[in-house]
């Protein structure tokens, strides 16, 4: 045998020793406390800093175990507690605040995601004090825009059509491409039945205008529909659908957001400072990840509106019963800090006799 077989032989047996060994460590490293997958750095951190018991980070839709950093002392059954009830409430969760058995659990809402905490018993004389409460928001909420911006602009730049994320999730991360980008304060507005709304901003930008219906006569609701291709603008691109009393230097400048077919869906704007005008490389820049982003986006609205078609009935608006045991498995969550309420049923005798008297037409009024 030659002194190359010697070699070759002995090189291929350290590489294969090296690449088992180094996939039972990463097996290793990927197992948390708990059994939980292992968090990023951030995740961990926030819950260092804070001695908490554990933080979670879920967005809608996912099937895997939240992202976690937990506590050895926690037990599995109450990670697994804390777990479910953040894939039952990834909808209309802002600020809630509930007090278990081993602590308090903050969550905290960004477009799709949920972020929590479970702080240990003891906090505070109420559990959590107010100064501290608002400290562990705001780093949730932190946390919430990093991985919407770390996992959305990955979705952007991919090469394939297929959407993964949800419209305010992408919007989010849309804003947070361009900001990182290009140094703009970014505002994505949506096109829905006529009415435009902020579904996403970047960090810079006023938080207080997701979800906010922009005037009609706004530089943002002027182009989303498609009036007009971009304005440059001194003014607010919200037409100050939201009360600011900053004083604010520059221009915005609001681009179109094409979906399918070319087709408007809403709009961009980038605030700078000076005249507003970006330079050309920047232009071009913006001008290719709008074009990638705006047909995922329009994918995206267009499931999003399946599934609510599917949660509803199309006569009333009502959720249907489908709908309906969703909103009940999300109360356990949802409804801290509310006065109460109540699910009324209703039976309506003899509705056959008006169908049949006036007709289906008139019975569908009355519904």
């Amino acid at each position: 045998m030659s002194l190359w077989t010697w070699i070759i032989g002995i090189g291929a047996a350290l590489a294969v020793g090296y690449t088992l060994g180094r996939r039972r460590g990463l097996r290793a490293a990927a197992r948390g406390a708990g059994g939980t997958i292992l968090p990023s750095p951030s995740v961990r951190w926030l819950r260092e800093a804070y001695g908490a018991l554990g933080v979670w980070t879920l967005g809608r839709g996912e099937s895997a175990l939240p992202e976690a950093a937990l506590d050895t002392g926690l037990a599995a059954a109450e990670a697994e507690l804390v777990e479910g009830r953040l894939k039952q409430a990834t909808v209309g969760v802002v600020g809630a605040v509930e007090r278990l058995e081993r602590g308090v659990l903050i969550v905290e809402r960004l477009g799709d995601r949920l972020a929590a905490m479970l702080l240990p018993t003891g906090t505070g004389s109420a559990g959590v004090a107010g100064e501290k409460l608002d400290r562990v928001r705001n780093d949730l909420q932190a946390l919430l825009e990093a991985m919407a911006y770390r996992g959305v602009a990955e979705e952007l730049t991919s090469s394939g059509s297929a959407t993964v994320d949800t419209p305010g999730t992408l919007a989010l991360g849309l804003a947070f491409e361009l900001e990182q980008q290009l140094g703009v304060e970014t505002i994505v507005a949506v096109l829905d039945g006529g009415i435009v709304r902020v579904m996403g901003t970047s960090g810079r930008a006023d938080r207080r205008l997701l979800g906010t219906q922009l005037p009609a006569d706004s530089p943002l609701a002027l182009v989303a529909r498609g009036e007009v291709p971009v304005i440059r603008t001194p003014l607010s691109p919200t037409g100050e659908a939201v009360g600011d009393r900053r004083h604010r230097t520059g221009h915005a400048e609001v681009f179109v957001l094409r979906g399918d077919r070319d087709i408007p869906i809403g709009a961009v704007s980038m605030g700078l400072a000076g005249d507003g005008r970006l330079a050309p490389p920047a232009q071009q820049m913006a001008s290719q990840i709008l074009k990638i982003a705006g047909p995922k986006l329009w994918a995206s609205i267009r499931l999003e509106r399946e599934r609510a078609a599917a949660r509803t009935d199309a006569l009333t608006g009502l959720p249907n019963r489908r709908g309906i045991e969703e909103i009940m498995g999300m109360v356990g969550l949802t409804g801290v800090g509310t006065t109460g309420g109540a699910l009324v049923a209703c039976d309506l005798d003899r509705f056959k006799s008006l169908n049949d008297a006036l007709g289906h037409a008139a019975g569908d009024a009355a519904l």
